[in-house]
């Protein structure tokens, strides 16, 4: 299905991705953004209140999460109701000046269980996912054969 020049993904679903904000400039970056990725990723923010005063990384974003290890405010996966409503759907936090991110999966019906990808996971699989993509480019082919390229994390 083509609109605009741009396809949904083969499946005809819309992946989800919840974004916590934590009621900082994030929130006012992804309000913008999030409208240019809608065919492809449904983004859905929470904390994203950057008009109250104490509000700013307040048991929210990506430190909170890292070092708590802590769902932040905004994920209440103890009640029935709202726990199969998050299950299976990723999850990231910025920090408040959004310079830092982790993903996370919370876990259905543990209140405070996540799967945690931090900073260097996710530097390792971006490493792998370009090394994938210059590779199958051809980008890298020299004259002497294939070249692999070669990226460390």
């Amino acid at each position: 299905c083509k609109e605009e020049g741009k396809k949904k993904p083969s499946s005809g679903i819309v992946p989800k991705l919840r974004v916590d904000c934590a009621n900082g400039v994030g929130a006012v970056a992804l309000k913008n953004l999030a409208p240019l990725f809608k065919r492809a990723l449904e983004i859905e923010a929470f904390n994203v209140d950057t008009d109250s005063k104490g509000k700013l990384n307040e048991s929210c974003g990506a430190e909170h999460v890292q070092k708590s290890r802590q769902l932040p405010q905004g994920i209440d996966v103890s009640s029935s109701s709202s726990s199969s409503s998050f299950e299976g759907i990723p999850h990231c936090s910025l920090d408040g000046d959004a310079d830092r991110i982790v993903f996370f999966l919370p876990e259905a019906k543990h209140a405070n269980k996540m799967r945690l990808l931090d900073g260097d996971k996710i530097a390792a699989l971006v490493t792998e996912v370009l090394r994938e993509l210059f590779n199958v480019s051809g980008l890298l082919k020299g004259k002497g054969g294939d070249e692999e390229l070669l990226l460390r994390v």
